[in-house]
Order: structure tokens, then C-alpha cells, then sequence
């Protein structure tokens, strides 16, 4: 497959095609080489040379959204296949005089998603009463204090701390 086609947008010059630096090409011949592209996402033919301009962006993005959403699930699966392997890893340790016995398998599916906290339940619960203006204020603050703290857990897991900014 052409890594063209999939990750960037059809280019507009036909410096490529023609083998010539600078080559302009006409728009209409950058539209019917970009119509496989978008067709391939997802669009109809008429879609693409009768619809809303809008929608060409619409389709690329929910293409986009689709890619990662299988590159997720290919990863989910690979973890799930990895957890497997390490349960029944044990049985496979050739060297041991002892009978060993294959790990359990998980009871449950991983967690997918945030998992929330009674109190941030409550807080989302409080915040659908607030004003827009008010809830845009807090959406704010809640995300500056996830960065703060996720840049502080950061530092404890590199063994940062104060000390090392003292001279700075």
C-alpha cells in the first residue's frame, strides 16, 4: 500500500507526477487525483464532486478517528494475547523440579476508559447546575490540575524534585 494515499493529503503541484520541480497542476487534476483517496475513505463519487466542501474534511477526519480506532483495538488484543502468554508461562519453566501451576486467567476485561471517583461524580453531578461560564471555568482549572499533577507524578518517577531546580 502507498503510504501517500493513507497518511497525507494528495499534493497539489505536479512536481511529483511529471518529474519536472515546480510542474503547476490545474486544480481539477488535483481533485481527480484526490478522489480515490477519499473514496477509499469512505465517500461516494457524487459525495466527493457534488456534496458539501465540508464534507470532504468530515470524512477524513472520521477515517482518521477509524485508523486509531483499530490501531486501539489491534493493541487490546495484543495485551489480552500477552496477558494469556504470561499466565501460562510458569508451565513452561523447564528447569523446575517442582510442579507448577499456570497463573489465572483474567476474571474480567480490562477497564476501558476513566474510571471516576465518588467524588468526581459528584463534582460532574454539580457541574451540569453551574452556568456555562462557570462550567467552562471549573473544565479548565479540573484540566490544569490533572497536567499539574501528572507532570508531578513525572518528576516523582524520574526522582525529580525541588532540589534539582534550586540553582536555575
Amino acid at each position: 500500500m502507498d503510504d501517500s494515499v493513507v497518511g497525507e493529503e494528495p499534493s497539489l503541484s505536479g512536481a511529483a507526477d511529471s518529474g519536472r520541480p515546480g510542474t503547476p497542476t490545474t486544480f481539477t487534476e488535483a481533485l481527480e487525483k484526490a478522489c480515490p483517496v477519499y473514496i477509499m475513505y469512505g465517500m461516494t463519487y457524487r459525495q466527493f464532486w457534488y456534496g458539501p466542501a465540508e464534507m470532504v474534511t468530515a470524512y477524513r477526519k472520521a477515517y482518521e478517528l477509524k485508523l486509531k480506532s483499530e490501531n486501539e483495538l489491534a493493541w487490546l488484543k495484543g495485551a489480552y494475547t500477552y496477558q494469556a502468554l504470561c499466565s501460562a508461562a510458569p508451565l513452561y519453566r523447564f528447569s523446575m523440579q517442582n510442579k507448577v501451576e499456570a497463573l489465572p486467567y483474567l476474571d474480567k476485561p480490562f477497564e476501558l476508559g476513566e474510571k471516576k471517583t465518588a467524588r468526581e461524580i459528584e463534582l460532574d453531578e454539580k457541574v451540569k447546575d453551574m452556568s456555562e461560564g462557570e462550567a467552562n471555568a471549573y473544565n479548565y482549572m479540573k484540566m490544569f490540575a490533572r497536567a499539574a499533577n501528572a507532570h508531578k507524578a513525572q518528576q516523582a518517577r524520574t526522582g525529580q524534585d525541588r532540589s534539582d531546580h534550586a540553582g536555575r
